[in-house]
């Protein structure tokens, strides 16, 4: 008799515990879901040369000297397929703008010399500081494949995949600041002739709440990195961005 109440307690246990594993909120598998994101990224380039060329020893060692990384950002829509307990595969669409930004105290480098970046009015005051900002404007199609740890409503996940970015332009935002705190600033843009179509792999981890049936958001750190080059130029370079994606996710059916 002690026995049998013994066995009927950890069954009761048992089966109370599997329930609370798996909350209300839980996946049903071959289920599509649509998402939007937005992702705010650390944006750099990585430049290499050969050094074939003396004549741009000089040039690339100045932009080494003054570039630093930009805040660029994407925005775009997601397909989400669960395909199991734990494997979910993601494809989008994306409009994208990375890049870098040239910031320099030259006083040779003004308006006589390259007017093809900025027309500056304010001739009569020293420069202080120039900054070119560079942004590579894309539309991306991310394809990623996710797997999640846990199947509580609060989830941890890893992710890998890979981007396949069309090229649209690209947009040179110069800004001259004088010694007087005045300010000036042009923006062109430019075709994209000689940018190639960029590769660019996808590694990112972070969690996922199950707000309802339907509704979940997601938080990610993510990282790219691209396998070719973004133009057909001597000195070559390569787009890279670290940031952070949000993203909500709603199941239609």
């Amino acid at each position: 008799m002690r026995s049998r109440l013994i066995s009927m307690v950890f069954l009761c246990f048992m089966t109370a515990s599997s329930r609370a594993y798996l909350p209300p909120a839980g996946p049903v598998f071959d289920r599509t879901a649509f998402g939007f994101t937005l992702s705010i990224d650390r944006c750099y380039r990585e430049i290499r040369y050969d050094g074939a060329d003396s004549s741009l020893n000089a040039v690339f060692n100045d932009r080494q000297k003054h570039e630093d990384p930009m805040m660029g950002y994407s925005v775009g829509l997601s397909l989400r397929k669960q395909r199991s307990l734990h494997w979910i595969l993601e494809a989008g669409l994306r409009y994208t703008i990375r890049g870098y930004q040239y910031r320099s105290a030259d006083k040779t480098f003004g308006p006589a010399i390259d007017t093809n970046y900025v027309t500056v009015t304010n001739v009569t005051q020293a420069l202080d500081e120039i900054l070119i900002r560079h942004q590579y404007r894309y539309v991306e199609v991310p394809l990623r494949l996710h797997y999640q740890f846990t199947e509580n409503r609060l989830r941890y996940h890893v992710a890998a995949g890979i981007a396949l970015g069309l090229p649209l332009g690209v947009t040179l935002s110069t800004r001259y600041k004088f010694s007087n705190g005045e300010r000036e600033v042009k923006r062109n843009q430019f075709p994209d002739q000689e940018l190639k179509i960029s590769i660019t792999p996808i590694l990112s981890a972070g969690m996922e709440f199950y707000y309802s049936h339907r509704l979940r958001f997601y938080l990610d750190p993510t990282y790219q990195f691209a396998l070719n080059d973004a133009a057909a130029t001597t000195i070559r370079e390569r787009l890279n961005s670290a940031g952070l994606q949000f993203g909500l996710i709603y199941r239609y059916r």
